[in-house]
C-alpha cells in the first residue's frame, strides 16, 4: 500500500531524514520468506 498527499508525504521526507541519519542505505534488504513455514495440522478457530 501507498499513501498519497500532504501527510504522506511528509512521513516519506521524516523517514528519509531519519534514515540518513542514521547511516542506512537507501535500499533495505531484499525481503524473503524463505525463512517462515505454512503450519501444519489444525488451525485455531474464532469460536463464533
Amino acid at each position: 500500500m501507498r499513501g498519497e498527499g500532504v501527510f504522506a508525504d511528509q512521513i516519506s521526507q521524516m523517514f528519509h531524514v531519519a534514515r540518513r541519519n542514521t547511516g542506512l542505505t537507501e535500499a533495505g534488504p531484499e525481503m524473503s520468506t524463505a525463512s517462515f513455514r505454512r503450519r501444519e495440522g489444525p488451525r485455531l478457530g474464532l469460536g463464533l
